[in-house]
């Protein structure tokens, strides 16, 4: 068996001069080979987040493989500050054609990973790198933002934890003196092990912690853009799938006809396969806020009048195995996971609970789920 060589603490610079940290995991041997690049902001040296979630990069190297696991601009080992999702594309550029001039490397390159992992792979497809070669990416998003706010309502519960989390780190990066350190890291664990109770404060912007714009500074970004703001439209495949050799993606959605008695409503919706023996699995969801559905900010209801909507859900690929149902839930809120809405006029993520009112939803038939097959569409 060919032994394994790990080059620890490597290092690149980016365009921009932001140094990079990688682990290096290849053949020992003095060959070049093909390389799989993992880039990460949840700490390289991790061996669960690094080697479960995909694959284990020393099972890669024992098969001929170069593994580059690199920790992202503004995380752990790497230099800068991190502007989320949106360095990806050039960092992503940078880093394949980093690895391609190692002297390890046959100049095939190929990127891979889940989550945000996926999205790094994503963006650094869209940068189309000339040794790039191939791309694996699993549950993850090609567009930031229909992750942050699905429909226009704010992905709250998620990432209220998930920024909570993240905060760790750059507390850790932060220039405060340590009891300062030690009292806002215990505000951190406070909050994370009562999340709902955390989440449930208006305004948003008002959280504890991730209010702070030096702990959290992507928090308040999200907060701050509207839908259809410029900072949304960045370059991502989600725009431009002609970035891709061969796009595959598996897209389903639901349309409704609905009416309320406030100008603004929620719709959330979760398609389920429904197992022979009742489980109910969780396929694919999404959720749209009325205001935004036309790709404004102020597209509101009128009292009684019905609208047909668009829900996109997630995308996703899935088999519904013969003998199983397929059920379509739909709901007005789904809090504390989305942001509630006020059923006002006001922005949800900026309104006080003095601003929110009730209101009744009624939906219309004929509704719709749309499925989309390779080759075929199933209505």
């Amino acid at each position: 068996m060919v032994g394994l060589i790990v080059d620890t603490d490597s290092r690149m610079t980016t365009r921009d001069g932001v140094p990079l940290a990688a682990d290096v995991y290849r053949p020992a041997d003095d060959a070049c080979h093909p390389v799989l690049l993992h880039r990460t902001p949840y700490d390289r040296t991790n061996p669960t987040l690094v080697s479960a979630l995909v694959a284990d990069p020393v099972w890669l190297a024992r098969r001929g493989y170069a593994v580059v696991v690199q920790d992202v601009r503004g995380r752990f080992g790497s230099g800068g500050e991190i502007d989320f999702f949106h360095q990806e594309l050039d960092d992503g550029y940078d880093a394949v054609e980093w690895a391609a001039a190692q002297p390890w490397s046959d100049g095939n390159i190929g990127s891979y990973g889940s989550s945000y992992h996926a999205m790094t792979t994503f963006q650094a497809v869209a940068a189309r790198p000339p040794h790039l070669r191939a791309a694996l990416a699993m549950v993850g998003a090609t567009d930031l933002a229909p992750t942050v706010r699905p429909g226009g309502l704010f992905e709250l519960g998620f990432l209220a934890t998930y920024a909570l989390s993240h905060s760790v780190e750059a507390l850790r990066r932060a220039d405060l003196p340590g009891d300062e350190r030690a009292a806002v890291l215990g505000r951190i664990a406070t909050a994370l092990a009562d999340p709902v109770s955390a989440v449930t404060r208006l305004p948003l912007t008002g959280l504890d912690v991730l209010g702070d714009r030096a702990i959290a500074p992507f928090w308040s970004e999200w907060l701050d853009h509207e839908p259809g703001d410029p900072y949304w439209h960045r370059p991502t495949l989600a725009e431009h799938p002609d970035r891709v050799d061969v796009p595959l993606l598996q897209v389903v959605a639901f349309r409704d006809f609905m009416s309320s008695t406030a100008p603004d409503a929620d719709v959330c919706a979760t398609l389920v396969d429904i197992e022979p023996d009742g489980f109910a699995a969780g396929v694919s969801e999404g959720a749209l806020r009325t205001r935004y559905r036309s790709g404004g900010v102020a597209d509101w209801l009128a009292p009684g009048v019905v609208v047909e909507l668009a829900v996109p859900l997630h995308q996703t690929a899935h088999t519904f195995r013969v003998g199983h149902r397929v059920r379509l839930e739909i709901a007005g809120a789904n809090f504390p996971r989305l942001s509630r809405n006020l059923h006002t006029t006001v922005v949800p993520e900026r309104g006080t609970e003095a601003d929110a009112v009730i209101a009744e939803h009624t939906v219309h038939r004929p509704s719709r789920l749309v499925l989309h097959t390779v080759g075929r569409q199933l209505t």
